[in-house]
């Protein structure tokens, strides 16, 4: 993706150029990061998946490994234990 951006700014005459190279490239990023709230739907699913994987891990291997796998379920899904 950066060569995107090289090639836009490379392509840029003035400022205004530049600002929208560097507004495009952000908005792709957030897009292709599942950032955007357009496929959020699909950010949620994945991370609703990844908990039912540490569900299943939880009762496969019992409680005694579970405590770090809730702490990750907090950091990087929150919506995902409602």
């Amino acid at each position: 993706m950066g060569v995107e951006l090289q090639s836009s700014l490379s392509a840029a005459r003035d400022l205004d150029a530049v600002i929208a190279a560097h507004r495009q490239y952000v908005a792709a990023i957030r897009e292709r990061c599942l950032l955007h709230p357009k496929v959020a739907f699909i950010r949620e699913t994945i991370c609703r998946v990844l908990n039912l994987a540490l569900t299943f891990c939880d009762l496969w291997v019992g409680d005694a490994a579970s405590q770090p796998r809730l702490a990750l379920r907090q950091l990087f899904c929150p919506a995902c234990l409602a």
